[in-house]
């Protein structure tokens, strides 16, 4: 039995610390803390926290990854349309390694909703105190 955990964050993602233990966490949630080579990371295959699981996930868990590129053509020019993608193929758990965005709703956000209205359970991980007070740690599903 292989566990899928989506991971969708910022671009300007950097730590490493925290993307690490909500790796740690969303492994034991599905089940699969002994058998991390069954894990399969979905990640959108962006910069930022999609290059550092992407990088985690294969140097430091060796469990299988799975990047979902944006391809203009294929995603009719909708960036969005790839968090869909991901949505849609399943996932046990996800993780949105979020910084909010200055002026505009950003896809970590629009992947991690569809996320939760799709029933996936969510953890929302902030980067560090750029979070709006109160908003420390958000759980979905859990």
């Amino acid at each position: 039995m292989s566990g899928r955990i989506l991971v969708t964050g910022s671009r300007e993602w950097t730590n490493v610390a925290r993307l690490s233990v909500a790796l740690v966490f969303a492994i034991r949630y599905v089940g699969h803390e002994s058998r991390w080579p069954e894990v399969t990371i979905v990640h959108g295959d962006a910069g930022g926290a999609d290059a550092l699981v992407d990088r985690l996930a294969k140097e430091w868990l060796h469990c299988h990854v799975e990047p979902h590129p944006y391809i203009p053509v294929k995603h009719h020019g909708d960036p969005r349309a790839r968090n869909s993608e991901m949505v849609i193929a399943g996932a046990d758990f996800c993780i949105a390694a979020y910084i909010p965005p200055k002026g505009r709703r950003g896809g970590t956000r629009d992947c991690y909703e569809k996320a939760i209205a799709a029933g996936i359970p969510t953890l929302v991980v902030p980067h560090f105190a750029q979070v709006p007070y109160g908003m420390v740690q958000e759980i979905q599903g859990c």
